[in-house]
């Protein structure tokens, strides 16, 4: 397994991957990672994907209480927790359809 300051990294880039080909706007959706059984690493609420930086992610717990960072924690943790990580180890959110489409088939969007 990827160590969480990896993770941190990959979210970030691929935050302002979303952002820069316009699947999500400013602060649209979030990007998460299960980093064991009991905890996963989300974008925070209101930081743009396009200008996230590693220390900007927050550590919460599989019902959304957060363990870890300073910003707000999306209220979408514990629905995360129940679908999103059954079965895949990362997990992207967009509030536009087609992303959560592909996000719940485990698949990736075409640029």
């Amino acid at each position: 397994m990827k160590e969480e300051v990896k993770y941190r990294q990959d979210i970030v880039h691929f935050g302002k991957l979303l952002h820069e080909r316009g699947y999500v706007a400013a602060t649209d959706g979030n990007l998460s990672v299960r980093l064991d059984c009991q905890r996963i690493l989300i974008t925070p609420t209101c930081i743009s994907n396009g200008m996230m930086r590693p220390q900007d992610l927050v550590v919460v717990d599989m019902q959304g209480h957060k363990l870890g960072g300073q910003y707000v924690t999306p209220c979408k943790v514990p629905l995360r927790g129940a679908i999103g990580f059954v079965a895949p180890q990362e997990m992207l959110a967009g509030r536009q359809p087609q992303i959560s489409a592909h996000a719940t088939a485990n698949s990736t969007p075409h640029a």
